[in-house]
């Protein structure tokens, strides 16, 4: 696509071309859930684990079991003393009775002999996640909100202490964790202890095609990409040595083809409509 753009102005540098076409196929890109850039996932929820015992250190971030039955697979999970706030996620494993949190513990509840769970409390969303389109539970039989914030779940339950079935997805934050750092993640609210699992469809995010490896949704054609990168080629003026011949500082031409450019884009949303009800 920016050989393509370069043939209206060779002297275009190649990296400016390039960021061209990125801009204009990223703004296509989010104008609607194109058809194939929808993705379908599930969140996995374990039972709780509550066997034994914990002893916590304030300012430490190490927790030391007895008679518990820490694995591997816990890290990423949650962590709680007394099934209260705050709720920490596990960032290592070390054996059945050690653990490491992703924090520091800051609790005033201190001290061995304590009683505690890990569970499901946050769930964390694939690489290519950009937002959700619906989230169901199929046990329930009912669909998940998740346009709760933060401070809607923390006006009834700032403790987290609730428990039972989750009808809620709260935002929370990017993960931190080392294997998903940088992933969206959600709190899956009233907190489950036993198993479930919740399938959702939702946007991904588009490539920035920037490797090679970087391909365009097939519901936007590389013809129009171009078009419209061609109306922005015409307000770059070129350089002293190298003038942008398609240079228009009067903006006539960049309001002509951006007009023929908006007319495909339509089109494009037209037949991708076909397969897809997307406008709602």
């Amino acid at each position: 696509m920016h050989r393509g753009l370069r043939l209206w102005a060779p002297d275009l540098p190649v990296f400016l071309a390039q960021q061209l076409i990125r801009d204009r196929y990223r703004r296509i890109a989010e104008r609607r859930i194109w058809s194939d850039l929808r993705g379908e996932a599930e969140f996995i929820i374990n039972d709780a684990k509550t066997a034994g015992t914990v002893t916590m250190v304030r300012g430490s971030a190490t927790v030391t079991g007895s008679g518990t039955a820490f694995a591997a697979s816990d890290v990423g999970r949650q962590f709680q003393v007394s099934n209260k706030a705050p709720v920490y996620s596990i960032s290592a494993y070390a054996s059945a009775t050690s653990i490491t949190l992703d924090r520091v513990y800051g609790n005033e509840t201190v001290g061995a002999g304590l009683a505690y769970r890990v569970l499901d409390a946050y769930v964390t969303c694939p690489a290519d996640f950009k937002s959700f389109i619906v989230v169901y539970d199929p046990k329930q039989n009912w669909r998940l909100r998740h346009f709760m914030t933060q401070d809607d779940i923390s006006r009834v339950d700032p403790a987290r202490t609730s428990s039972g079935t989750p009808w809620a997805l709260v935002d929370r934050r990017r993960s931190t964790l080392t294997a998903t750092s940088g992933r969206a993640q959600y709190e899956l609210w009233p907190y489950s202890t036993s198993k479930r699992n919740y399938n959702y469809f939702y946007q991904q995010s588009v490539a920035d095609l920037t490797n090679d490896t970087d391909t365009v949704a097939e519901s936007i054609h590389g013809d129009v990409v171009v078009l419209g990168a061609r109306a922005d080629l015409t307000m770059w003026p070129g350089t002293i040595e190298r003038p942008n011949p398609m240079y228009d500082q009067t903006g006539r031409t960049y309001r002509v083809w951006e007009a023929q450019y908006e007319m495909q884009v339509a089109e494009l949303e037209r037949e991708d409509e076909n397969t897809y009800l997307s406008w709602l």
